[in-house]
């Protein structure tokens, strides 16, 4: 058993930590880094979806443009199981865009994730979100469709969009220069010595082969929808 809610109230320390402990163990599907568990440079990667979250729970409580809207599903002790950050458009408020979403392994195919969704989707028009290659038939069945590239995933939306797509996101640059981020890149290079430079380069050439599968998906896609 389960309750869906949006959190309106400031974040507790415990919700907070069950948040970004879902945030850890989904690195590798949270951002748009291509990373595998195994990889030296998961840690990072998982420390910048860390930071990066942590930096959108601050932004809970503010009433701007830059403002964000969490939904969560809690299991019957009031642990967070699941949850679902989201910001508006700053010229419509009708239209959202999902931050990030995980859902517990153990709580999956329950219908946690279609709860929170059904909630965001009863408060909004537009909702757009982006997404693995692996995950778009995931999103299809909830009547997300195919829209472009980002970075290393693909864009999709629901609905209908009446603003600019003006979204207020947390800056990569901000979150490389952060000194927790730098500091367990540090410890990598420390840990891997001599191969560090190999490792990364090799690193980053992971993700721009994903970029170029993502681009060819995408032209695949709109060739065969058009």
């Amino acid at each position: 058993m389960y309750t869906i809610r949006e959190i309106t109230t400031p974040l507790t320390d415990s919700q907070k930590q069950e948040i970004l402990s879902l945030v850890d163990a989904n690195t590798d599907s949270v951002g748009t880094y291509v990373v595998e568990k195994n990889s030296p440079f998961y840690k990072y990667i998982s420390m910048r979806e860390n930071m990066r979250t942590s930096a959108y729970f601050d932004r809970l409580q503010k009433k701007d443009d830059h403002q964000t809207h969490i939904i969560v599903g809690e299991n019957t002790i009031g642990n967070v199981i699941g949850y679902l950050l989201y910001i508006k458009d700053r010229t419509c408020a009708d239209d959202v865009s999902i931050c990030s979403t995980v859902v517990a392994t153990d709580y999956r195919r329950q219908g946690v994730f279609t709860g929170m969704l059904n909630q965001l989707k009863s408060k909004c028009k537009g909702i757009g979100l982006s997404c693995s290659i692996e995950l778009v038939g995931f999103y299809e069945k909830f009547e997300f469709q195919v829209d472009d590239q980002f970075e290393t995933q693909v864009g999709m939306s629901w609905g209908g969009f009446g603003g600019k797509g003006e979204f207020w996101s947390v800056d990569d640059d901000d979150i490389n220069h952060l000194p927790q981020v730098e500091f367990v890149l540090q410890i990598i290079q420390e840990e891997l010595g001599q191969s560090f430079d190999r490792r990364l380069s090799r690193f980053n050439m992971d993700n721009v082969r994903e970029k170029n599968k993502v681009a060819e998906f995408i032209r695949k896609y709109k060739n065969s929808h058009s």
